[in-house]
C-alpha cells in the first residue's frame, strides 16, 4: 500500500502487487474457465477485426493455428 503523511492525502493511493502473484492470481481464475484458453510463446501472423458485432474475431498463429472469438485480447 502506498500512503503519504499528509492529512489530505490519507487515503489509500494504490497497492503493489508483483508481477509473479498476479499472474499465478490470473491464471488460477483462468484455468477454471471452460471457455478461455490462454496461449503462451505464439506469435500471430494474421489478424481478422469483425465488421459486424455478429462476426468473430480470428488470428493465426505462426504454427498455422487459427482461433476466433467475439473476444481477442493481446499482450507482449
Amino acid at each position: 500500500m502506498i500512503t503519504f503523511n499528509e492529512d489530505h492525502l490519507s487515503e489509500e493511493l494504490a497497492y503493489i502487487v508483483e508481477n509473479d502473484l498476479l499472474l499465478y492470481a490470473i491464471n488460477k481464475q483462468l484455468s477454471q474457465k471452460e471457455n478461455v484458453t490462454v496461449i503462451y510463446e505464439s506469435k500471430i501472423t494474421d489478424v481478422k477485426l469483425p465488421k459486424t458485432s455478429a462476426e468473430f474475431a480470428s488470428v493465426q498463429l505462426q504454427s498455422g493455428k487459427r482461433y476466433a472469438a467475439r473476444l481477442l485480447v493481446s499482450t507482449e
